[in-house]
Formats: C-alpha cells, structure tokens, sequence
C-alpha cells in the first residue's frame, strides 16, 4: 500500500488547545485536455496550449485548505516547473492556499517521475511539514508514482499505515464501500429506492405533459377546432431512464463536444457592460423552461440593488424560443429578440420582406420577421458582446469548466460565486484608467 503524504504528526498548541497542522500540497500544471496536442516525433505533449491545475490536484488543494481552516496551522502549495507554472500557483492561493513556492530549473526540464519526486522531496524535508498531500495522478501522464516515490524517499511510508491502520483498522484501508451498500439487503433497498425515483420522476412529466396537451385542447376548442385523438401518456420510466447514486440531484444531458455529461444546466442574465444581473442551476436540459425564471431573478436582482430601471429588451438565443416565453416577455412589457432558428457560424440573417406583415403570422412567424428588420439585427447582434464573453472569460480565461461541489444547491452557490467575482472583475477593471 502507497502513501502519497507524510503522517499526521500533529503538534498541539497549548495556548488555543487545538491541532495545529503545517500542510504542503504538490500540484502540476497539465494541458488542458480538450485542448491537448502530441508530438508524434517526439513523442510528446505539446505543452503551448492553455494548462490548467491537474483536476485531482484540485481536489488535494480543497482538502488541505479545508484542514487548515479546521484545525489552523498553514497551508504551503509547491510545484515545479517552467515560468508558466506560476498561473497554477496563482489559482491555488486563489483558492485559499497561504503560500506558494516555483522550484524552476532547466535542469529540471523533462525530468521523469523519480527525479521530480527527488527534487520536491529535497525541498519538503527540512520544511518539517505535518501532512503532504498530492493529487492520485496528474492528467497528462496518469503514472501515479510521484506521491509514493515522494513517502518513500521521506521515510514515511511505514509510519503513514501504521497512522492509518490505527484510523481506520488494521484491516480496513479507508476506502471500502459505504455503508448502504455494503450488504446485498442494503445494496437491494437502495437501488428499490432508486426505482422509486425514477418511477416518481415519470409520473410528474406524464402529468405535465397531459396537462399541456389539455391546455393545447382547450385553445383549439376556443378557436372552433376539433381536438386530435391522442394516445395517453406512457406514466412508466423510459428503458434508459438512469439515477446517479453519487449525485441524484444533477441530469446526464448532451454537451457541446456532441457527448453526453452528468451535468446541471448553468444559467446567467448580463447587461450590455457584461455584467451578470442573475445567475442559477438547473438540472433541467431545456432551456426554453428558464426564460421566465431567470427574468424574475433579474427583476428581484435589480430591486435589491436599487436599480430603477426597468429591463427594456430581451435577448437570447434559438433554444429559448417559444410562443410561450415570447407572450410572457410581452406581458412584461420586454421587447423581446429571441432567435427562432439556429444559425450557422457568421452566417447573417435575412433581410425582411418588403411590406406590411401579414395579419395572420405565428408567434414563430412574427419573431422570425422583427429579427429581420434593422433594428432586430442590430439587438439581436449585441449579444456576441454581452452574454456571449462572459461564458467564454468564465470558461476559457479562468478555467471554471466543471463543478467541484455535488447537490445542486452547493452546484447553485458554486456558480454564483464564480457569477460575483466575474463581476468584482469587471468593477474593478472599469476603475483603471489608461495612461496617455
């Protein structure tokens, strides 16, 4: 059994009669992976891209603020490599880490995973740190050895299990299943448990679905039209109907790399000087459902700041369109642009037909026409500076791609903190002023 940290060798501070913990994290800056490039020559990686924190590297740098915030004591952040290698640093102290240390050396460069555990090792040991914590494996290599290399060249191997068997057990190793799934009655209760869900969750969606196609009826009757004959819906899960057990709260749905992710669905309204006015998680993959939700945060977020002025216009793209959404934006008296039609890239809209419009054009129809105007045009092409960047800074300038927190009321509060220091950014950002 391989440690990947030196064992919990706690010093008490008398004068606050707590454990006070000196905690070292080693992290590596990786490539990002949808962006990861190989040299065949080589045999490589090439590293000029965009890099990133290694993902479990992030959890190691969670743990050991989360222990230092419990128990005092510092937290230290270490890593080694090229000038490149401080951004990784920069995002751990942003996290919450005390400080951070750049071992940087060309004759480091290219170093495989022995001489990298050597040259952390030799920084770590006269530091007399309590607890290291490493990542199980850095995403470029997957090699896992740099942690246990570290533990052996410190000695500590021994005295971490010893640590652990006295935690955990001399037979346990810390990792076994929880408890209700540790027996196959309890294993069986949970997934019954979890077939109720799924049979719960079907039933309100047939429910739904049957009062749409009510409401539907009773506008066709109110227009003298007869109602279609319909086949009930089906009330029982789909075959393919799935449950997390790690995270029930979040979907799998369809992502942009034309896969399918366990993913809550991130929503955020921006204001023309890209500043976020509301900001939520769904589990619901539809967006047309979120038109009206998310207006009513903007409208509460606006009053809780003071802010008189009333939302003037709506802009927002094709999966947001329904008729529905457009009467409710109209009933707030919000000039609506919600494109009907998903565009190409750079491709243009048409221009509008010459004439008055006809009197009996949908919902669709009308809104396809006023985007068409020169007016529309121009609304609808503000939000390629609006809403557009700020999911492109958020993702790409700062790297938040993934939620580190489960359920989605922490998934909630973790993206509206990401939403608030966007906005400190862009606050502060509007101060400086531009030397002549």
């Amino acid at each position: 059994r391989h440690n990947h940290r030196r064992p919990l060798q706690a010093r008490p501070d008398h004068r606050q009669e707590t454990i006070v913990l000196e905690i070292a994290v080693c992290i590596k800056q990786v490539p990002l992976i949808e962006d990861v490039n190989f040299d065949f020559e080589s045999k490589t990686i090439k590293r000029d891209g965009l890099n990133v924190i290694s993902a479990f590297d992030l959890r190691a740098i969670a743990l050991a603020v989360d222990l230092g915030g419990r128990l005092g004591g510092g937290t230290t952040v270490v890593t080694m490599g090229p000038p490149q290698a401080r951004e990784a640093l920069l995002g751990a102290l942003a996290m919450g880490i005390d400080r951070a240390v750049h071992i940087e050396d060309r004759g480091c460069a290219g170093a495989d995973t022995l001489a990298t555990a050597r040259t952390l090792a030799r920084w770590l040991e006269p530091n007399g740190f309590d607890l290291i914590v490493l990542g199980k494996y850095t995403l470029d290599a997957e090699t896992g050895q740099v942690g246990p290399e570290i533990a052996e060249l410190l000695g500590k191997a021994k005295s971490v299990d010893e640590a652990e068997d006295a935690l955990h057990g001399p037979d346990k190793r810390g990792d076994e299943l929880p408890a209700e799934l540790a027996r196959r009655e309890t294993r069986l209760a949970r997934i019954q448990e979890a077939k109720k869900v799924l049979e719960t969750q079907a039933l309100e969606a047939a429910q739904a679905e049957e009062a749409r196609r009510d409401s539907k009826d009773e506008e066709r009757r109110a227009a003298g039209e007869t109602p279609r004959k319909r086949k009930p819906v089906d009330t029982a899960p789909k075959p393919k109907a799935q449950y997390n057990f790690t995270d029930p709260e979040s979907k799998i749905m369809k992502v942009s790399n034309k896969g399918f992710d366990q993913c809550g669905n991130a929503q955020a309204v921006a204001n023309e000087a890209q500043i976020i006015i509301a900001a939520d998680v769904t589990p619901q993959a539809n967006d047309k459902r979120q038109v009206v939700p998310m207006v009513e945060q903007s409208k509460e977020n606006l009053e809780a700041a003071g802010v008189e002025e009333k939302i003037g216009a709506f802009d927002a793209d094709s999966g947001y369109f329904s008729e529905e959404n457009v009467s409710y934006l109209e009933g707030e008296q919000i000039d609506a642009y919600i494109s009907t039609e998903r565009l190409k890239h750079h491709e243009k809209i048409p221009l509008v037909p010459k004439g008055r419009p006809p009197k009996d054009l949908t919902a669709k129809q009308r809104m396809a026409r006023k985007l068409r105007t020169k007016k529309g045009r121009e609304t609808y092409a503000k939000r390629k500076g609006m809403i557009e960047p700020v999911f492109g800074q958020i993702k790409q300038a700062r790297g938040f791609r993934q939620f580190l927190l489960r359920g989605m009321e922490n998934m909630r509060g973790e993206w509206r903190l990401v939403c608030m220091t966007h906005n400190l950014l862009k606050l502060f950002r509007s101060q400086q002023v531009v030397p002549a």
